[in-house]
């Protein structure tokens, strides 16, 4: 029989030095939450809403940057734009890596998806095919795609308001999946949406035990199958499969000439041009297309949803909004981008709804390499989070933040002052590179439906008006829940322009 009495010594020796060494550490770097020994500040972190939470710290210890670890693995909050653009813009050569986290990596994203990939030589050449594609003076080649849709969009809304999540969602992934293959999608059943939904699917699973489990302990990842816990095992298998598919059955569809002209066409042309038999620029290309869907269509749907339900709150924003259209348009016929710069409170009206709501609250950085910030150490390795939600309700920028107040954006000239919201996308070489087909699709959307279209409270069986009280829908993409609301054509001019679209 073994002698265990050196055994807790040991283990009590073995526990003072790891709480030394943390508390060593910790003394290091922004105030925050006190951490247990160990387990650092796991007890601390809400399992939902984690940017409400940071922006609660910044309030309770009275500071901008923040820091909390859990088990070793240290993190800093950044809860102002003033800090993000140090850390993020001006030292964007230090601070553009991405935190690792396991299941990701298992699943087969972190080496095919752009958003996702560590800062190195595959994430660049993904970055300049991006920014080629999708850069602000490329945009104005997608507006076909865009106003096709938006169309379909519009009459979807006439025959069938009641549905009108569904009707976002077919837009959203149109646009994106016409710009990038050029193929028509009528529906959220068409046979390339439903496979990008199937590979997205599994991310989705992040946030549950097994997930957090091996994203703490990545040993964990040598569990097999059948062991108690191991079922993600199978998740993992499938996950490859079915990014597999994403990735090459729409290339393969392209690549056979099929579909009309797109952003992979283009791609396809200049790389068979080049002569060169570069296997990773092609592999890219693939992949990069791919990744559009993934990067554009849940964020797109989230800020529409966010918009419909400003409309339905703030009524009286709305009217004014179909005045300035009304007044610059007219009603016989629907805006469209060259009317962008005359309409400032419609662009005033999409800076607040991003900002009212930022539908990707956090964005996650890594350090490349050790750095100090306001005199505070940040080791190489270290996870940086900026929080885009205390950003969007800092007072001293925008006053009564929870309110929506479009007017915040308009000057006493009555044009858009210079904050345009960019923050909301990321930050230096980490930011959103679809934004700008975003944004366009966005508006566009917006500017059609407030032509057309009334967005009230629904009613109970008395007329008044109910809610909405909504349910926020926690994730990587921030939505609202189920909330009911009623549509109706503006005027019988109105209805009768929609319907003349589907002729």
């Amino acid at each position: 029989m073994y002698n265990l009495s050196y055994l807790i010594p040991t283990l009590l020796a073995l526990f003072f030095i790891c709480y030394r060494r943390s508390t060593q550490q910790t003394s290091r770097y922004p105030s925050g939450p006190k951490p247990l020994p160990l387990i650092g500040n796991l007890l601390d972190l809400p399992s939902t809403k984690t940017w409400k939470v940071f922006s609660d710290w910044g309030s309770l210890y009275g500071q901008d940057l923040l820091h909390f670890e859990v088990f070793g693995q240290h993190t800093l909050v950044v809860n102002s734009r003033k800090l993000a653009h140090e850390l993020f813009e001006k030292r964007s050569r230090i601070h553009s890596d991405r935190p690792y986290i396991a299941m990701i990596d298992l699943l087969g994203w972190r080496s095919v998806g752009f958003g996702v990939m560590p800062y190195g030589e595959t994430w660049r050449r993904h970055r300049r095919l991006f920014q080629e594609g999708l850069r602000d003076s490329a945009i104005a080649d997608y507006i076909p795609v865009q106003l096709e849709k938006t169309q379909e969009f519009l009459v979807n809304l006439l025959k069938d308001p009641d549905n009108f999540r569904v009707h976002i969602q077919t837009l959203a992934a149109a646009v994106i999946i016409g710009v990038m293959y050029g193929h028509d999608v009528t529906s959220t059943e068409d046979y390339y949406v439903q496979l990008a939904e199937r590979a997205f699917g599994p991310l989705s699973t992040l946030g549950t035990p097994s997930a957090m489990l091996v994203n703490l302990f990545p040993v964990m990842r040598y569990l097999p199958a059948w062991f108690p816990g191991g079922g993600f095992q199978h998740l993992i298998r499938q996950s490859h499969g079915w990014i597999n598919d994403m990735v090459e059955k729409p290339y393969s569809l392209v690549n056979s000439g099929i579909e009309k002209p797109s952003l992979l066409a283009k791609y396809l042309d200049r790389y068979r041009s080049s002569g060169t038999d570069d296997l990773a620029q092609e592999k890219a290309i693939k992949q990069v297309s791919a990744m559009a869907y993934g990067a554009g269509a849940e964020t797109t749907v989230a800020q529409l949803l966010w918009f419909f339900l400003a409309m339905a709150m703030y009524p009286e924003i709305q009217k004014k909004a179909q005045e300035e259209i009304d007044n610059v348009v007219g009603k016989d016929r629907l805006p469209t981008h060259e009317d962008r710069a005359n309409l400032p409170y419609i662009e005033a009206l999409l800076r607040e709804t991003m900002r009212w709501r930022p539908v990707t609250p956090l964005a996650f950085h890594a350090a490349l390499e050790d750095d100090i910030i306001d005199g505070y150490f940040i080791p190489k390795g270290t996870a940086l989070t900026g929080n885009i939600w205390a950003m969007s309700r800092d007072k001293a920028v925008y006053p009564d933040p929870e309110a929506f107040i479009p007017e915040r954006f308009i000057t006493e000239e009555g044009v858009c002052n210079d904050d345009d919201v960019n923050f909301i996308f990321g930050f230096g070489r980490r930011i959103c590179p679809g934004r700008y087909l975003a944004i366009a699709t966005v508006w566009r959307a917006m500017v059609s439906i407030l032509s057309t279209f009334d967005i009230t409270k629904a009613k109970d069986e008395n007329g008044n008006g109910v809610g909405p009280e909504v349910e926020i829908i926690d994730g990587i993409v921030v939505n609202p829940g189920t909330f009911p609301c009623t549509i109706t054509p503006r005027s019988d001019k109105a209805r009768n322009l929609v319907t003349q679209l589907a002729c």
